[in-house]
């Protein structure tokens, strides 16, 4: 059956002095990381997972979770990373979605599985000796289960193989040029495919990974450490980022700044362009391993083309469709894995989107997204960038509520910058030059001060839902 070597031991054995991982504690170079995965793998085998047996883990982003998950992967094991505080009882769901033996593996056991092991505790000889065993991935082994948010409440289960995931990393690295002492910082979590994705290049590319404290933010690393190249970033991040005079000169110096996860202003872009930052932007989907479509030349970032190994096309409706070889499995739903592709391979992601003559892809919007208001369909991703581009507004986001006359009309929530605070009236005014009269907000409310989202896909259908709860209380804007 076909499939690659691993790439951790393939740079262990090319360049096994370079850094693969980088954080305040130290360094792995990649013979110290081959050897601690395989050292793992020998303590998981002795636990008794074996090849099909899924393990769940609360995810991190730490040295101790990435040498566990290739380890896992060595033994064939399939991983589910969920978020360190997944509640109770959506973990019973999940873990009875699973056949087989089901482990779980807590902070404690994390500890155990990699005790003894240390940035500097590991001599050069054992090192060497433990990374020259080769080991090799099958393209279409199981290897993820990776939880997304469902319209219902209920997360789907998305399963993909290393093959998967190695294909996305590979047509990314053919676009975005990822050398060996080049280091990409690790500001998405594990649990997220775009945070997997980040392993992925980083190894097949023998590049370093900065791993951030669990009481750091990602964004103070890349301010503070240098070596850093490329980031992953969304776009309330990277408006954060544009506001800090220093944090815009660290932007400058990046080789890539490759901003996805949803709705992404055309000021953040013009900014971008005006300060000549490498910036890369990206359209992605969990069922397809993350990047679908990238940036191809940064001096041109609405050159958004598909990458190497995936193909898209446009329905009649406008719904992007995707297949290729990053194309997920399907969907695991009471042990059994459902399909959801049409006859010849074909995805339907319930993106709306449109092609240009040059094969650029340009996103409209969400499917599900989308309302009627008076007989005229609404788009909240137009909305929400018309907002967006305003000087007081950090966030936005746009819902649908029910009336008597239009049957839905748009709503808007909205974070304002500090020292801002604008009336419903000058708001409706400021927008009147860049929507139809239509598709201008009826209602203004504030969102909690508490985070809640960064307007991907995910985080917008969890407040959506809190919304038509009715759990939260919000203050309009008058």
């Amino acid at each position: 059956m076909e499939g690659f070597r691993c790439p951790i031991q393939t740079a262990a054995q090319n360049q096994p002095q370079s850094p693969a991982l980088l954080s305040n504690d130290g360094s792995l170079t990649y013979q110290q990381l081959a050897s601690y995965i395989e050292d793992a793998a020998r303590r998981l085998s002795k636990q008794g997972i074996k090849a099909n047996d899924t393990v769940i883990i609360p995810s991190a982003s730490s040295w101790q979770i990435i040498v566990i998950l290739f380890a896992l992967w060595r033994l064939k094991a399939i991983t589910c990373l969920i978020p360190a505080r997944l509640p109770e009882t959506q973990l019973q769901f999940l873990k009875s979605q699973f056949k087989g033996d089901v482990h779980f593996i807590s902070s404690s056991q994390t500890d155990f599985l990699t005790k003894g092991l240390s940035f500097q505790n590991l001599t050069d000889d054992l090192a060497a000796d433990l990374s020259s065993q080769r080991f090799d991935f099958v393209f279409d082994q199981p290897a993820t289960v990776i939880l997304t948010s469902g319209t219902t409440g209920i997360p789907k289960l998305v399963c993909h193989t290393i093959g998967n995931h190695f294909w996305n990393a590979k047509g990314s690295n053919e676009n975005i040029l990822l050398r060996m002492n080049d280091g990409w910082l690790l500001s998405l979590p594990l649990h997220h495919v775009s945070g997997l994705g980040i392993l992925f290049r980083c190894f097949l590319a023998g590049a370093r990974i900065f791993l951030p404290d669990a009481d750091e933010k990602p964004i103070d690393v890349l301010l503070r450490s240098k070596e850093i190249t490329h980031v992953s970033l969304v776009s309330t991040q990277f408006k954060r980022l544009l506001e800090d005079k220093q944090a815009t000169v660290r932007l400058k110096a990046l080789k890539a700044i490759l901003l996805g996860g949803g709705t992404i202003p055309t000021e953040l872009v013009k900014q971008a362009r005006q300060y000549n930052l490498a910036l890369y932007l990206t359209y992605g989907l969990t069922e397809a391993a993350s990047q679908v479509a990238t940036t191809v030349d940064p001096r041109q970032p609405y050159q958004v083309k598909p990458l190497l190994h995936r193909e898209v096309k446009i329905s009649p409706s406008g719904e992007i469709f995707v297949r290729g070889e990053t194309l997920f499995q399907g969907y695991l739903q009471n042990g059994r894995l459902q399909r959801p592709f049409d006859e010849e391979g074909w995805f339907a992601t319930n993106d709306l989107g449109e092609m240009d003559r040059d094969g650029n892809l340009r996103i409209i919007g969400r499917k599900d997204h989308m309302f009627i208001s008076g007989g005229e369909n609404i788009y909240p991703e137009e909305i929400e960038a018309a907002l967006l581009r305003q000087e007081s507004i950090l966030e936005a986001i746009i819902f649908s509520q029910e009336d008597e006359e239009f049957g839905l009309i748009p709503i808007a929530l909205l974070k304002f910058k500090k020292g801002y605070h604008i009336s419903r009236g000058e708001l409706r005014k400021a927008l009147q030059n860049q929507l139809l009269p239509f598709k201008i907000p009826k209602k203004f409310f504030l969102l909690p001060d508490e985070n809640l989202f960064t307007l991907d896909k995910e985080c917008r259908k969890r407040l959506w839902l809190r919304w038509q709860k009715d759990q939260i209380k919000y203050q309009e804007i008058l």
